[in-house]
Formats: C-alpha cells, sequence, structure tokens
C-alpha cells in the first residue's frame, strides 16, 4: 500500500548559501552539499549547523553529489585540472577522498556527466555530451552504456527497481521518459500544460516520481502520470527554479535546492508525506 503523501507539504527549514548549489544529498543525518564555483563539500549538521568542509583541490565545477548510505560514501561529478570527466569518491569524514572514474573508466571517451544517481551500490551517470546513460557497480567497472540518441538534452536520470530508467530531458518539448536497458522507451509523460522544463528527478520507495520544473515539484506515479502538483512558489514557499532533488525515505524529507539568480540561494526542506 502507498503511504499518502501530505495534503499540505510542511517547510521545515531554509538554509541559504553563497553560491549556486549544484547537488544535494544526505547521510548520517548530515547535509553535503556543492557549489558549481567551488572546489568544497559543504557540510551541514543538525539545525543547519555548518561543519568542517570537505576539500577536493583537484575538483573543478562540481556538478552533482549522491551518496552511498550502505557504505558511508559520497560520490561527486565534476572536472579535475587534469581531466575534464571525473566521479571522485570520499568518504563522509573526507579522509579518504579519490578520482574514481575518469574518461577512461567507460567504453568511449566522449562523456560529459552532468548528474549521478545511485541505487543501492550501482552508479547511474547522465551524460550529456554524447546523450548517453553509464551505470556503473561498486568497484567502478562498467556494467551498462546505454544510448539515448532519439533523445536530446539529458538533464537526470534515476534506476527504478524494475531495472528500467526514467530519464528528464527536452528534446524538442520537455519529456520525462521511462526506457528499457537497450534504450527503448516504454511509456513517456510529456504533457505541455504541465511540464515546463524538467530538471531533476527523485524516486520513492513506491516508485513513485518527483520532478524538479520550473517552480514548482511534480509528482508522477509509476505510470508515469500526473497525480498533483506537489510544491509550488504560490502555496508552498518554493524557491524559485527547483534544480536539484534529495528525498530521504526514512524522514519523509524532500530537501530542494534552487537556482534562482538571487544574491542568496536556497536549499529547503519540506516534510511531504505522512
Amino acid at each position: 500500500v502507498c503511504r499518502p503523501y501530505a495534503v499540505s507539504p510542511r517547510l521545515q527549514s531554509t538554509l541559504r548559501v553563497s553560491r549556486d548549489v549544484s547537488g544535494v544529498t544526505v547521510c548520517d543525518n548530515k547535509l553535503f552539499v556543492v557549489c558549481f564555483s567551488s572546489n568544497s563539500i559543504l557540510v551541514f549538521g543538525p539545525n543547519n549547523k555548518q561543519q568542517t568542509n570537505i576539500e577536493l583541490q583537484q575538483l573543478n565545477t562540481p556538478c552533482d553529489i549522491v551518496c552511498c548510505t550502505e557504505t558511508q560514501q559520497l560520490f561527486v561529478a565534476g572536472r579535475s585540472r587534469d581531466s575534464p570527466h571525473c566521479v571522485w569518491r570520499v568518504s563522509l569524514d573526507g579522509q579518504h577522498i579519490d578520482k574514481w572514474l575518469t574518461n577512461k573508466s567507460t567504453s568511449t571517451t566522449d562523456w560529459f556527466p552532468c548528474s549521478l544517481s545511485l541505487t543501492s551500490r550501482r552508479l547511474l551517470v547522465t551524460s550529456y555530451a554524447n546523450n548517453s546513460l553509464f551505470l556503473f557497480g561498486s568497484d567502478g567497472v562498467q556494467l551498462k552504456h546505454i544510448s539515448l540518441s532519439n533523445m536530446e538534452y539529458l538533464r537526470h536520470a534515476v534506476e527504478t527497481s524494475h531495472e528500467t530508467f526514467i530519464i528528464c530531458h527536452t528534446a524538442l518539448q520537455p519529456q520525462v521518459s521511462e526506457v528499457d536497458v537497450a534504450g527503448h522507451v516504454i511509456r513517456v509523460y510529456c504533457d505541455q500544460q504541465q511540464l515546463g522544463s524538467p530538471s531533476y528527478l527523485a524516486l520513492d520507495s513506491d516508485g513513485r516520481v518527483l520532478v524538479a520544473d520550473l517552480h514548482r515539484v511534480l509528482l508522477l506515479n509509476s505510470r508515469l502520470e500526473l497525480e498533483r502538483v506537489l510544491l509550488d512558489t504560490e502555496h508552498h514557499q518554493l524557491a524559485q527554479e527547483p534544480w536539484r532533488l534529495c528525498y530521504v525515505e526514512q524522514t519523509r524529507q524532500l530537501i530542494v535546492a534552487s537556482a534562482s539568480r538571487d544574491t542568496s540561494r536556497t536549499i529547503q526542506v519540506y516534510r511531504i508525506r505522512e
């Protein structure tokens, strides 16, 4: 039985940072944040109290961050000084840092990670340079390369529990699509009256899809049918242009990072489920 979403999701806290946020994740009751113009991972503890940052000296232009709760490790995608395509693996305390994936890790050197997602110990990298998805095992070995030549401007992808992939992209018109391991399209959500410019996705344990889209967050069911507008700027104090999402199943919280060009960028924490 699917646990219902709150009729009125509650804004629990708001955190402001001085730079454009490119990724957020939660692990061990800590919030980890990367920003486009910084080589640091910002760390926030309970009550949004900032802790010691984790410095990645070679990191340049980070684009996303995810966490594996099983191994207590962070994965950060971005550029380095000697390679344009990298994913770092970092311990939560920052004591162990290694360049885990480079352009030599994939079946093609023409890849450029723009976002990450993680299912159990499998890391999914969305690459917009060649409209592809790359799936890696916990040992860093490439498991799959899914070419999506019929799609353009891939933004983000997540793996479902039945080994399909849900992708948001903006080819011709904005879409959220589900594809199989061969890249064949299973279903598509592309309601132009509802979908503006989807930028990021999150899955809950029931297979429903949360979509960051312009000035709101949409909730789709597992068949990619719209259930409702979950958050918007008019009714829920949502900041303009939600850009990154992180759903925490244990606490039923959704972390939303805004790409608004305000002088102070916003990260909001919502309680969205009963």
